[in-house]
């Protein structure tokens, strides 16, 4: 029972590394959500953030025209053949 409640306070401490009386922790839990969840998550953040407002005042790459439309029909008739 004792070796729980270490284990339990050992998670609400901050770092690396813990050696408990029942267990020896490679992370603890709120380090390893701060650091291995918290900051590449906000890193992931920030950067699609950036991208999407450099793709938005970028001219699109893209032009709709009749080829487009070919091409989607001649994949559905493959597609029906093939069925």
């Amino acid at each position: 029972m004792n070796g729980t409640i270490a284990s339990r306070d050992a998670d609400d401490r901050f770092g690396h590394a813990f050696e408990g009386p029942s267990r020896i922790f490679d992370f603890t839990l709120l380090f390893e959500d701060s650091f291995l969840v918290i900051a590449p998550a906000s890193l992931f953040l920030v950067a699609a953030c950036v991208r999407a407002f450099w793709l938005h005042g970028a001219p699109a790459r893209v032009v709709l025209g009749n080829g487009r439309l070919y091409k989607v029909v001649s994949s559905q008739k493959v597609q029906q053949e093939s069925a």
